[in-house]
């Protein structure tokens, strides 16, 4: 959050990101440490924010696979986004669901992890984006503060997401150049910036393709993906 809390407000909230390789951004996932989320919460957040609760604030299997499955399944329908559509991300624990992959597999989207400490240079929010979000973030805490407005969990949804879609709709061709330049769409293997890799993992080369198909209801879909080796 940017700022030091004390007594019960050192808690984690948790937003997760999704964007995509033409510029637009889904509606985000927020956690927040609670059972259930209280109604003065609730009442903060936009309604185009999908909000949900983890024990610890930090997003995990069950969470991923409600926004996955529901909440990101449900704006690729209404937005005739065709499918199998690739969703990029690290290999956290949490992507490593048998429920997840198989369940996100037969609704045509496909999960798949960047190699291991490659984000650096192949994740676009990393890439590009987190890094002046945080910094505008910064400052915008400190200009709550100067107002006297302190942030805890009942009203984070409510400063929080005002700043973020108002940053998003601004970076809007930053997004699309992230992408680009990470070799992800258009997929290029050699765009990324390999320098930027320590020496022992410059080694790492783009090998043959793998095969594989998604099943979804009457209909196979096939992609191909390249694979990463040393």
């Amino acid at each position: 959050m940017g700022q030091v809390a004390i007594g019960n407000e050192k808690s984690n909230i948790t937003v997760l990101a999704t964007i995509c390789g033409n510029g637009k951004w889904l509606p985000p996932l927020m956690l927040l440490p609670y059972k259930r989320l209280p109604s003065s919460v609730v009442e903060k957040i936009p309604d185009w924010v999908i909000a949900g609760t983890s024990p610890s604030g930090w997003i995990n299997s069950e969470s991923l696979y409600e926004y996955l499955c529901n909440a990101f399944d449900k704006w690729l329908t209404d937005d005739s986004v065709e499918r199998p559509v690739i969703v990029w991300s690290d290999w956290h624990s949490t992507r490593l669901n048998y429920h997840t992959i198989s369940e996100t597999l037969e609704r045509g989207i496909v999960l798949l992890g960047l190699p291991k400490n490659t984000t650096h240079i192949m994740q676009p929010l990393d890439t590009h984006l987190f890094g002046p979000l945080k910094a505008r973030w910064k400052e915008t805490v400190a200009s709550l503060s100067f107002e006297d407005i302190e942030l805890k969990k009942d009203n984070f949804g409510e400063h929080f997401f005002k700043f973020y879609e108002t940053f998003m709709n601004e970076h809007s061709g930053v997004i699309s150049k992230s992408f680009k330049d990470t070799g992800l769409c258009p997929l290029n293997p050699d765009r990324p910036r390999y320098t930027k890799l320590k020496s022992k993992e410059k080694g790492c080369r783009a090998t043959e393709g793998v095969e594989f198909k998604v099943p979804i209801k009457e209909t196979d879909w096939k992609l191909r993906v390249r694979k990463v080796s040393r």
